[in-house]
């Protein structure tokens, strides 16, 4: 059966398809192969010293940290922060005092066999992320409980569903949908669709003969209607089922869904839910576009694309920071579905709940993992996926990564992420907020610098800005700082009108350097001038009339003197206003003398110095 999204509504959900097939891609590509480096520890290595009795001072020297050494005199050693382990095993295996230096690889249980979900073989998504070798990490075994709650905001969730009953939250459900002012305890059933299929998708009952299995399949879902059953919802709607979920315990919350228009309130709900501990993971969109979408665009939210089953990146994918963390499988994913069924469907939709559950492993792995340190986790970890060359440039200031704005930081990658080595180093991320603002040349603006701490690091950053038009100016109070500061951008009459992306850096004390991004428009100050209908046509000794419109930009506000060219002999013309402040009436009067034609007439504004012009047609018959 075919899903089409409808155009003009405020929300979309991120569902293109619903039929399994092919769908346009930008790239073949990748081979589902186990990267070599999955079996290591990400922080530590293990050395043997020739001499033990100063081992630890030379570990120290060198600038890594003596955890302590096995029996057999092996040092455990962890890695400085930002230093790749396979150069400081050549480092180590260098030296003349090195016996021997290698990896500390990661020993864990015969992996998981497949579950006994009669579905499991279409769902060709858990195999491509490696989901059975990350399960046999964490949680272990099947048939666990107790992991985090994951809140899918969406039309709802089919609670009754044979692969969801037991899997849904129904004591913290809600119905968000009536109310713009705040959320109501229901049910929050599903009567479009969309909710259910996310929701099996993020954590579905597993290895219980029924159906499909879920990413996250310790974890509860906790439904929270948001959009209606035609798929469309307003952002106060959306904004309180945000905070609805995180304030009840919700440690993941799954968007998947989106629209095209910034929203302070949309962004501080993200804000707000972010600072209580839950991650918020949303849809890219499917529209192919680098637009930015909200609430993917929203500073900390983790915006997820498409993959499909080559690892490529489909066509209707939307690419680009700040929409793309990271990406997931999207193409024909099966899963639960109203009523009691189940359907493949396509979407930056079916992509978001893989990384909510991911996200919902992870916080369950390591209970005291912030946010923070769940994005660093992530984006480490994600396979170079594609066929593409990654660039240096880390958008987001997460983990120093290269980044590609069809797949974010890569494809994520469940036994890698789950084989990393417990909280994130330390480190830090950077965003500001909000994403853009305008100003009128001459005048300034500030914005919120938001600093947040992982992995334990506690030192001050220093800030920086980039890619101010000429004549601005920027300063940030305080700087250094170790939480946030606020940068104030000044700018002078003389700055040029125009779009302007600025790159906010931050170094900290041991030289870790994160980036991130916001825009300025700056506008100078003007109006123009409009006229509607652009063609009348008269008998002669009749008027014709138009509307002026005049539209101020940049805090002008000298009235607008209107005048006339073109006029055929033997008529005449008024404006009434004039000047004219925001819209005039300008009457043409004809005479029996007027000769016939068709006359192009140029209506010209004039104020401050600054001339604007728009012509309309009369034709006198």
């Amino acid at each position: 059966m075919g899903r089409k999204l409808r155009p003009g509504i405020v929300f979309f959900v991120g569902t293109v398809l619903a039929l399994a097939g092919a769908v346009g891609a930008r790239s073949g590509g990748g081979k589902d192969e186990r990267p070599a480096k999955a079996d290591r520890d990400a922080a530590t290595i293990l050395v043997k010293f020739a001499a033990d009795a100063d081992a630890s001072e030379e570990i120290a020297a060198i600038g890594d940290e003596p955890l302590g050494k096995t029996k057999n005199r092996v040092h455990v050693v962890k890695v400085k922060a930002g230093k790749d382990l396979d150069e400081r095993l050549a480092e180590y295996r260098s030296r003349s005092d090195v016996l021997f230096a290698e990896p500390n690889y990661l020993a864990h249980a015969s992996a998981l066999g497949a579950p006994a979900d009669p579905s499991y073989s279409q769902q060709w998504a858990l195999p491509k992320i490696q989901a059975l070798d990350g399960w046999s990490l964490y949680p272990g075994a099947y048939g666990t409980s107790g992991g985090p709650t994951i809140a899918v905001v969406d039309t709802g969730v089919q609670s009754t569903h044979p692969d969801l009953a037991g899997q849904v939250d129904t004591a913290n459900a809600a119905n968000c949908v009536n109310s713009s002012s705040t959320c109501a305890s229901a049910s929050g059933l599903d009567d479009e669709g969309h909710g259910t299929h996310v929701a099996g998708i993020a954590a579905a009952a597993t290895n219980n003969g029924t159906g499909v299995a879920g990413t996250a399949f310790s974890s509860l879902v906790m439904p929270v209607k948001a959009l209606d059953s035609g798929g469309s919802g307003t952002y106060a709607a959306i904004a309180n089922g945000i905070l609805w979920a995180s304030g009840r315990g919700a440690r993941v919350i799954n968007l998947s869904l989106g629209g095209y228009s910034y929203s302070a309130t949309l962004c501080d709900a993200v804000a707000q839910a972010t600072a209580a501990g839950a991650l918020v993971v949303a849809a890219a969109g499917n529209e192919g576009t680098s637009k930015t979408i909200y609430p993917a665009g929203c500073p900390g939210a983790v915006g997820v694309a498409a993959t499909s089953q080559t690892d490529g990146s489909p066509s209707w994918s939307n690419y680009g920071a700040p929409d793309v963390f990271v990406s997931a499988p999207g193409v024909s994913i099966y899963s639960t579905y109203p009523t009691s069924s189940y359907a493949s469907l396509s979407g930056t939709s079916m992509a978001t709940p893989f990384v909510a559950g991911l996200s919902a492993l992870l916080f369950g792995q390591v209970p005291s993992r912030t946010p923070a340190d769940v994005k660093v986790v992530l984006a480490s970890t994600a396979d170079k996926v594609g066929g593409v060359t990654y660039g240096s440039t880390d958008p987001y200031g997460t983990c120093g990564c290269s980044f590609h704005p069809w797949y974010g930081y890569g494809r994520i990658n469940l036994y890698r992420a789950l084989g990393a080595a417990g909280p994130a180093q330390p480190g830090y991320s950077l965003a500001v907020t909000p994403a853009s603002r305008t100003v009128t040349a001459g005048a300034g603006t500030t914005y919120s610098v938001d600093i947040t701490p992982s992995g334990g690091f506690a030192e001050t950053v220093s800030l920086t800005v980039a890619g101010l038009p000429s004549g601005a100016s920027a300063s940030f109070s305080p700087n250094p700082t170790s939480s946030s500061s606020t940068l104030s951008v000044a700018t002078s009459a003389a700055t040029p009108a125009g779009t302007y992306p600025l790159t906010i850096g931050g170094t900290s004390e041991s030289g870790v350097a994160r980036t991130t991004s916001a825009t300025l428009t700056v506008e100078q100050p003007g109006f123009t001038v409009a006229a509607s209908p652009t063609y009348v046509s008269v008998k002669r000794r009749n008027s014709a009339s138009y509307s002026i419109a005049v539209a101020r930009t940049g805090g002008f506000s000298s009235p607008v003197a209107l005048s006339v060219s073109g006029l055929p002999a033997n008529t005449t013309a008024a404006f009434t206003p004039n000047p004219a402040t925001d819209s005039a009436t300008f009457v043409v009067a004809t005479s029996s003398s007027t000769r016939k034609g068709t006359y192009v007439l140029t209506l010209t504004g004039t104020a401050g110095g600054l001339s604007r012009t728009v012509q309309v047609t009369l034709k006198v018959g």
